[in-house]
């Protein structure tokens, strides 16, 4: 690729980029602020090892035929 068809797919990529992050929800500070302790104190997005084990083949369980209950 010359360099002159680099820049012009980088900028090509680059409008792509500013049209997609222009119709995106806004996030306050404060909704920020409110995620953020959500995921570092409430343990929000955390799993226990059973919600784990159901995400993996049978193989691959730590907790075996328990994790099926």
């Amino acid at each position: 690729m010359s360099d002159a068809d680099a820049r012009k797919r980088r900028d090509e990529l680059q409008t792509l980029a500013r049209d997609v992050y222009s119709t995106a929800p806004r996030a306050s500070g404060r909704a920020f602020a409110r995620a953020q302790d959500g995921l570092k104190n409430n343990e929000e997005m955390t799993f226990t090892t059973r919600e784990i084990d159901l995400f993996l083949p049978e193989a691959l369980r730590l907790c075996g035929d328990e994790a099926q209950r």
